[in-house]
């Protein structure tokens, strides 16, 4: 196994993206459908981008930089260290890098290594308010690089977890597109059971109504100014911490202030990011008991009336993260979702049964979604502790077998 110093830019090519100028205007969008890679798409994804919040038509396109499937890029601007295949034909904002014409030098395996020079990239980053990089600095960056049998090997092993990752994502979107399909049949489309027999007025079944999320809350209120300390059992839930529709730990923090009881959070709260660009709007639901954990200031509790509801709730208030988000757009620059906001949206307020129901067929899927989802960060974890001391060579990989063709 050997290994020798090369610059990034002697062994590839490395290139930017390219934006449509002025970017808000409506011609270079207007009915696209090619997506166009921002760097908001790489935070909501996984190792490959299939989904873009936006699209480009071709005439946008043919102002920014169109890559094909599989192809490797880099955010050099906002957040660094991040990097992520295409899985689709794309076209890349400039806030982007892109790799091509390797020579010697395995794109997977690339990935990984870039992804462990984010402390690097930080570090020598330009930019107050954001930090950027730019093609020389990515160019001139010096690695070790092994030889091509050893860097595919090395992919291999950590593939391998992203790969199990992968799978688990997919079962993931089939569990929460089966509990949110359920909840638009019954309460959007109200084809729940039985609708046949029960008679509509003006829109409304019989024994339904309409009412406030803060008429259908037992708790409705922020979090608490938290005392960080590392040494302290209570945890911190904060804006980071809300993805996805789901609660992630890792970015919490612990914390020693006393919490009173109806402000720990409980399975079935909906937590609701209220302030902050980017992250307002968005709402997870707690799948799961947690222990001794309270949010802080800038996120909100809805905790429904009873575990019956669980389900219900939850997927009524995931429905509304886009109403939460525009109401939350004030005419100052704040961007603030106050408890009065949250609490006066209207929903339904279905027959106690029909709820009942709903929660003994859903909550059984967001509960596996949940449970698929503490699997991936104990692989990712893995990974990770395994990623810098394959990348530095201290553990041997010239035992591993290789498939045929990755060896060609």
């Amino acid at each position: 196994m050997t290994w020798q110093a090369v610059k990034l830019g002697e062994v590839m090519t490395v290139g930017r993206g390219s934006s449509p100028r002025p970017i808000k205007d409506d011609r270079f969008f207007s009915g696209g459908t090619i997506p166009w890679v921002k760097i908001a798409d790489a935070t909501a994804s996984g190792k490959f981008i299939y989904r873009t919040n936006q699209y480009v038509n071709e005439y946008g396109a043919s102002f920014s930089r169109k890559l094909k499937p599989g192809s490797l890029i880099f955010p050099a601007s906002g957040t660094l260290g991040i990097p992520r295949f295409l899985g689709v034909e794309a076209c890349i904002h400039d806030g982007w890098l892109y790799f091509s014409d390797y020579q010697g030098i395995d794109p997977d395996w690339l990935y990984y290594r870039i992804i462990l020079l984010k402390g690097y990239y930080e570090g020598i980053a330009y930019g107050a308010a954001i930090q950027n990089i730019n093609t020389d600095i990515v160019r001139n960056t010096e690695i070790q690089l092994p030889d091509l049998p050893t860097q595919k090997a090395i992919s291999l092993v950590l593939g391998s977890y992203d790969d199990l990752i992968a799978t688990n994502e997919r079962r993931i979107a089939l569990f929460e597109d089966a509990a949110r399909g359920l909840y638009r049949e019954w309460f959007v489309h109200l084809r729940f059971p039985g609708y046949e027999s029960v008679p509509v007025s003006q829109g409304i079944p019989a024994r339904w109504s309409k009412s406030t999320v803060a008429e259908q809350t037992a708790f409705l209120n922020r979090g608490i100014a938290p005392t960080y300390d590392e040494a302290a059992k209570g945890r911190v839930i904060n804006q980071k911490c809300i993805r996805g529709g789901f609660v992630s730990m890792q970015p919490a923090r612990k914390q020693s202030k006393d919490v009173r009881a109806e402000r720990l959070v409980r399975m079935g709260d909906v937590l609701i990011n209220s302030t902050g660009a980017g992250t307002l709007g968005r709402v997870a639901v707690v799948r799961g008991p947690i222990e001794d954990c309270t949010v802080d200031t800038h996120v909100t509790i809805a905790r429904p009336q009873d575990q019956a509801s669980f389900a219900f709730f939850g997927q009524a208030l995931l429905g509304l993260e886009p109403a939460f988000a525009e109401m939350g757009k004030g005419a100052t620059n704040q961007l603030e979702l106050s408890r009065t906001d949250i609490g006066s949206i209207e929903m339904w307020r279905p027959p106690e049964g029909v709820v009942r129901e709903f929660h003994r067929l859903a909550w059984p899927l967001m509960e596996q979604s949940e449970q698929l989802l503490a699997v991936n960060e104990r692989l990712a974890t893995a990974r990770d502790l395994l990623l810098p001391r394959l990348m530095s060579g201290k553990l041997d990989v010239s035992s591993i077998r290789l498939p045929e063709e990755a060896t060609t």
